[in-house]
Parts: structure tokens; C-alpha cells; sequence
């Protein structure tokens, strides 16, 4: 499916990134609503894959976790959309991002929080053009202004308030049981790996009487020790290849931002794409399909040459 989507963006990167962005936001306005039903109602309304995290409001997602991701992917692209129209539109991108990141926040996911944090600085700093030209004093009256208002939140919602004491119970998840077992499975298989699709039987095999439960783990939470148990040494060998190009690319978009505007569409790309990396280290965003449209969107546009950025640009500000 990934592939598929790759292919489709490439082949035209201009319809493709308008068409998604308004899809987008319409999904993620729907799942943040749907979220607020949710909780008001302790996941009694709207548990549509009984799951476990209903009453923290994961919408239209079975994982709490991809919510926060997909929302936060959202604030970024919505900084984008206001960056490529006029000034007017920033209050409404200001109003959308204290909504979404209020969702973020209230699925206490603690990577969630963290990266849709990121992707807020990011976008904001990358695709507002006042923020982006102004002094420092200016960005720290931003960060400081964000600041007061979460702290606010803290005191005057309870929500809120569990979601940021998380926190503070890193050392009681479940995560580090899961990474033990697929590390000595991991080494166990290396260098063939056991075979895509047989996680499960491969980490019953090495998982301790200790950490045994009335739970299994369908999951390392890891996609890097999970692929790494699966897929050993080839996948080792593709991983950092991938990783290369990606530093490379980063490499001559630094370069170039300064002297070609258009690229803010491949910025976004890339923060997508680094967003869904990082929250691959604890999780397993890309399974989800949502998700994983949006990380081979990224992927498209920020791979874009920057000869078809640039005419993509140029046609979206005729249009607008």
C-alpha cells in the first residue's frame, strides 16, 4: 500500500499534496471530534475496535499513540497551508493548534505529545514567515506564551494533568519487557533473521517466565528491534542505506532552502517522514494505514526534485 501511494504522489506531486491536505484536515477534525465524544463519555460512545484506549480519545484509531501522531502531523501541514496563503489565515491556524494539540494531550501518549510538539515548533518556525524572520525575542515570547497556556491547562484539567504526570511512570511500561525479549531473540535469529510476519512465535520463544502474562505481545513496539528480529542482516544492510539517502537529502535541502522558496513543501515532507521515523523507535505507527499514507506522502514530496517543487508552487500561488 505504502508503495502504491509512493508511486501516485510522484507521478504527480501537485494534485496529490492539495487533494491530501484537504483530506487531512477533514479526517483529523473528524477523529478529533469523535475524541471528544469519547472522552466526555469514558469510551462508552464511539468504540469502534474495543479497544483499551477508548477513553482517552483515539478516535477514529484503535491506538491512542497514532491519534496523537496523525493530529500532530496535522498541525504541521496546517502551519504549511497558512504559510502558502495570505497573513489573514494565521489566526485560524492558531485557534486549529491549540484544538488539535488539546487532543494530542488528552490521549496522554507520551511520544505523541513529544513529536506533535516538534511538529508545531517545526512548522510554525519552517512556514510562518514572520516567526521565521523575526528576532529571538519574538520566538521566546512565543515559546513562553505556549508554555503558560499548557501549564494552565495542567491546573485547570485533570486530563490534562494525568496525561503530563505520565511522564513520570517511563520505568513501569510495558516497552522495556517487549525490547529485553526481541533483543535476545533478535540475537538469537541475526544473521537471517526469523522471517517477516513471525514475531509473535519468534518472541514467545525467548520471553522469560518474569515476563509472562495474561497478555502476549503482538508487537515489539519497536519497528527497528521488530524488523531487526525478522529480517537480521538484510534488513540491518537496507536500513542504513535508507538512512543515508535520507541524511543526504537533508543535506541539499539545507542547502538550498535559502535559495529556492518552493521547498517548503519538501520541509514538510521531511518532517513527516522524520516524525514517523522517531515514533517507530517506541511504536509502530506505519502499520496504520492512515499513517502510513501520510509517511509516503512525505516521502514523495520530500524526494520531489526541486525543479517540480518549484513549478508546484508557482501554479498554487496563481491558484490561490
Amino acid at each position: 500500500m505504502g508503495v502504491a501511494l509512493y508511486i501516485v504522489f510522484r507521478i504527480d506531486i501537485r494534485t496529490a499534496s492539495i487533494v491530501a491536505m484537504k483530506c487531512l484536515l477533514c479526517a483529523a477534525f473528524l477523529s478529533l471530534a469523535i475524541a471528544a465524544v469519547q472522552v466526555s463519555t469514558g469510551g462508552r460512545v464511539f468504540d469502534f475496535w474495543n479497544s483499551p484506549h477508548v477513553s482517552y480519545g483515539p478516535g477514529i484509531f484503535a491506538n491512542r499513540n497514532h491519534q496523537a501522531l496523525f493530529l500532530g502531523m496535522t498541525i504541521a501541514a496546517i502551519w504549511w497551508i497558512a504559510g502558502r496563503t495570505s497573513r489573514s489565515h494565521r489566526w485560524p491556524a492558531i485557534t486549529s493548534t491549540l484544538l488539535l494539540l488539546i487532543g494530542v494531550i488528552s490521549t496522554g501518549s507520551r511520544a505523541g505529545m513529544i513529536l506533535s510538539l516538534l511538529l508545531t515548533v517545526g512548522g510554525i518556525l519552517l512556514f510562518d514567515e514572520k516567526v521565521r524572520s523575526s528576532s529571538l525575542r519574538f520566538k521566546a515570547a512565543w515559546a513562553i506564551g505556549a508554555s503558560t497556556m499548557l501549564l494552565f491547562l495542567a491546573f485547570v484539567n485533570l486530563r490534562v494533568a494525568e496525561s503530563l504526570l505520565r511522564f513520570n511512570a517511563v520505568e513501569d511500561d510495558l516497552r522495556w519487557t517487549f525490547w529485553r525479549g526481541t533483543w535476545k531473540a533478535a540475537k538469537a535469529f541475526f544473521p537471517s533473521g526469523s522471517g517477516y510476519g513471525t514475531f509473535v512465535d519468534a518472541y514467545g520463544l525467548y520471553e522469560t517466565i518474569d515476563d509472562l502474562s495474561l497478555t502476549y505481545a503482538n508487537r515489539a513496539h519497536s519497528e527497528y528491534l521488530e524488523y531487526l528480529l525478522e529480517g537480521g542482516l538484510p534488513f540491518a544492510i537496507a536500513l542504513a542505506v535508507a538512512l543515508t539517502l535520507l541524511l543526504l537529502r537533508f543535506k541539499r535541502l539545507l542547502q538550498k532552502r535559502d535559495k529556492l522558496s518552493s521547498t517548503n513543501l519538501q520541509s514538510l515532507g521531511g518532517l513527516w517522514t522524520v516524525a514517523v521515523l522517531l515514533h517507530s523507535i517506541v511504536d509502530y505507527p506505519a502499520r496504520t494505514p492512515a499513517v502510513l499514507t501520510l509517511f509516503a506522502l512525505g516521502l514523495a514530496q520530500f524526494f520531489t526534485d526541486d525543479d517540480a517543487v518549484a513549478v508546484m508552487g508557482k501554479r498554487h500561488d496563481q491558484k490561490i
